[in-house]
């Protein structure tokens, strides 16, 4: 009977050392591959840059002149 004892011990000691792993590898996993950073609130290593505006104003029909004519001449 000792002779079971022992490689019974030892492989549930395995399987549980294993099941631990297997359940931190998951939770690693399924984390969320980006966090979102609202505004007003401060966002670890992120350095926001108000970035210029594209020029002046510009008139619907001059938008669509450039853009929409391309395909809907």
């Amino acid at each position: 009977m000792k002779m079971l004892a022992v490689p019974a011990t030892v492989l549930a000691l395995w399987a549980v050392n294993a099941q631990a792993a297997t359940n931190d590898d998951i939770a690693k996993r399924l984390e969320p591959v980006g966090k979102v950073c609202v505004q007003g609130e401060e966002c670890k290593g992120m350095d926001v840059v108000a970035s210029a505006g594209g020029g002046g104003a510009q008139s619907p029909d001059d938008i669509i002149a450039k853009h929409c004519s391309a395909c809907h001449g």
